[in-house]
């Protein structure tokens, strides 16, 4: 089981996305709200966060940095419809550890969530 932080303005994915890792035993939080990311960071250690890019006020890219502002070696995966090579390369540059395009296929989800996880307890062993 991990914790895990998702982020995107659509509610009725989020539920879906929630959902889905519950097969695998995921604690999920939801966030709709890109702004209040903050205060989640500052609370209990998540494993891995999930994120969208195109959300009203605050996108993914500024999110992103942020993000790694507190929390540098915390993996990122961009789960987005905001689909262009141009948008890949740049949050992996700017450190996502994947962008998966929606939508998506849910058993590559869960394989790339779990790479990012042995990832997460490289950087923070029990």
């Amino acid at each position: 089981m991990a914790r895990i932080l998702a982020i995107d303005d659509d509610e009725n994915f989020l539920i879906s996305l929630k959902n889905l890792l519950a097969f695998k035993r995921h604690e999920v939080t939801i966030l709709t709200n890109p702004f209040r990311t903050e205060k989640y960071l500052k609370k209990p250690k998540f494993d891995c966060v999930l994120l969208d890019l195109k959300m009203p006020g605050l996108n993914g890219f500024s999110l992103l940095k942020k993000i790694h502002r507190f929390c540098p070696t915390l993996p990122v995966i961009i789960i987005s419809g905001l689909s262009s090579e141009d948008a890949e390369a740049k949050v992996l540059k700017e450190g996502a550890f994947e962008f998966i395009e929606k939508p998506f296929d849910g058993m590559h989800l869960l394989e790339v969530i779990e790479r990012a996880l042995q990832k997460s307890r490289q950087n923070y062993p029990d």
